[in-house]
């Protein structure tokens, strides 16, 4: 409370939060205790989309003892093995036979334009994007290997090469990257070139 002319005063704030972008007005409504009523000045605001932020993590599910070598292989739709956070979007190599993974999240562009997308891997994988800001339900295959490439070989096939795909700076796009692998060797990787 506070006092002005003799008059006794409460301050109230409101905090509105998770507000979906668009224009709002608002009104403020005030009736002291002896029932007298005063409204201000309506208010008219303008709340635009808050941009995202990388935070530099990325979610990757594990599957142990999956039988075969192709994407089709993956029991996406049971409870992984086991689920963690990684800082880089790569899993780890040679460490094992007749696993799955996905690693999945989402991308903050740093700017607008036309970005290209590699995914590299032993044994088959496919790189999935939503161009539907925030929206996994939107999410389309932009490249995948169907076979085998070393560590981080980009050029192997034509397949694990995305079309260029236009994205709007500070929005978040959900990406996923599929991997089966059978035996031998074993690894995945994701990479893009900016529009830069």
């Amino acid at each position: 409370p506070y006092t002005s002319e003799g008059a006794l005063y409460d301050l109230y704030d409101f905090q509105w939060e998770n507000i979906q972008p668009g224009t709002y007005t608002l009104t403020a409504t005030a009736t002291d205790n002896s029932g007298g009523v005063g409204t201000a000045a309506p208010v008219t605001f303008t709340v635009t989309g808050v941009a995202c932020t990388a935070t530099g993590f990325i979610t990757r599910d594990y599957w142990a003892n999956v039988a075969g070598d192709r994407v089709s292989d993956i029991p996406a739709q049971s409870t992984p093995t086991s689920t963690s956070e990684i800082n880089v979007f790569e899993g780890p190599s040679n460490i094992g036979t007749n696993y799955a993974s996905r690693i999945r999240g989402y991308i903050c562009p740093p700017m607008t334009g036309d970005y290209t997308f590699w995914i590299a891997s032993n044994d088959h994988s496919e790189l999935w994007l939503s161009t539907v800001e925030n929206d996994p339900s939107g999410k389309t295959r932009i490249a995948y290997v169907a076979g085998a490439t070393g560590p981080r070989e980009w050029g192997r096939f034509a397949t694990q090469r995305s079309a260029p795909v236009t994205l709007v700076q500070g929005k978040r796009y959900y990406i996923e990257a599929l991997h089966k692998q059978g035996a031998g060797t074993d690894h995945i990787a994701v990479g893009w070139m900016l529009p830069n």
